[in-house]
């Protein structure tokens, strides 16, 4: 499914050449993942419309995930996404047991096997499509391999790359691929979505706009803090709103049903708006909690603040490391907290 705030930048792009190896990137949550597979899925169509078709045979082998021509490569803990977005059957309590033991990185062995189709020719005559989700996920040896299949790419084959944080990329791959934006919904259109939903229609219209700004702007993140099925950082304001009397193990007790990077994440914003209201200006994120940030703002200069801002940005780029320890997040926590001691 093509999320509605991608349909017009999916209609301009099919209109332009489109080059072999693509490396779509963007924030996280804003349908980055379902618009290029739509794109795969135009791309290995054998009708002649300006999007899939769904009727011929090829859009029949790529709604069961079984096309011969199309190779998708994901870490085993995210490898439900495919089927999820093509609603096959998912065990999803199987899933939950077995999160723990499944990679978090694509291994050097799924890029050999699917860098292998370049020497073959398409078994329809068309496109073969390696779709690589996310680029950041793979270990530096298959980082290496894909290297040399993007520097010497067969005629038939296309690359999707698909990349939420794109300073992650190595370089060296990045100069090989067009890259392009996935643009951010608006606003309006954010919320007129999410107001389709079953799970939002009986929220007041203002109360949704503040859930979408908690939640970055993005609206899969809201829909699924609703439905109760993503981070919701309430618990993390409702102590972070505590300031320097915040219950560092309450926020740590957390990381037992969240990532940690959502987290640092709330805890950036949170800081972010303290900045603004400091500055006088209004909060970007958090706007229910002005008042009370207002009562605080004071008790940190404004280079304490942004020092610790900034110290939090690096922080937040090694937590994508798995070896990222609680006991960082922790100190992390006591910093913040010590800004607040009178």
């Amino acid at each position: 499914m093509l999320y509605p705030w991608n349909a017009t930048f999916f209609s301009q792009f099919k209109q332009q050449s489109i080059p072999q190896a693509l490396l779509f990137f963007g924030e996280q949550a804003i349908g980055k993942f379902n618009f290029s597979m739509h794109l795969a899925n135009y791309l290995v169509c054998e009708g002649t419309h300006d999007k899939p078709c769904q009727q011929c045979q090829a859009c029949h082998w790529f709604s069961q995930a079984n096309h011969p021509d199309f190779f998708p490569v994901l870490p085993e803990n995210q490898s439900y996404l495919l089927e999820k977005h093509l609603q096959l059957e998912i065990d999803l309590d199987k899933k939950e047991v077995s999160d723990k033991k499944l990679s978090k990185f694509i291994k050097i062995e799924q890029i050999r096997d699917v860098v292998s189709s370049n020497i073959l020719g398409s078994y329809r005559g068309g496109k073969r499509i390696i779709f690589i989700y996310p680029v950041e996920s793979m270990a530096t040896e298959a980082a290496n391999c894909l290297l040399k299949s993007l520097e010497e790419p067969s005629p038939n084959v296309i690359y999707i790359l698909v990349t939420h944080r794109i300073d992650l990329v190595l370089p060296t791959i990045r100069s090989r691929c067009v890259a392009i934006p996935v643009p951010k919904p608006k606003e309006v259109d954010s919320l007129e979505w999410l107001r389709l939903q079953d799970s939002c229609k009986r929220i007041d219209r203002d109360d949704l706009g503040a859930l979408l700004t908690e939640h970055g702007k993005s609206p899969l993140k809201t829909l699924q803090a609703v439905e109760g099925g993503a981070f919701n950082g309430q618990v993390v304001i409702e102590q972070l709103s505590r300031f320097g009397d915040i219950e560092i193990s309450q926020v740590i007790d957390l990381l037992a049903k969240n990532s940690l990077i959502d987290i640092l994440n709330c805890l950036y914003r949170w800081c972010i708006d303290i900045y603004l209201s400091k500055s006088n200006l209004p909060v970007r994120y958090y706007p229910r909690w002005a008042d009370k940030i207002k009562l605080y703002q004071d008790r940190m200069s404004f280079s304490q603040l942004s020092q610790f801002i900034k110290f939090l940005m690096i922080e937040m780029k090694l937590a994508s490391h798995p070896l990222f320890p609680k006991l960082q997040l922790e100190s992390l926590l006591a910093k913040y907290a010590h800004l607040f001691k009178a």
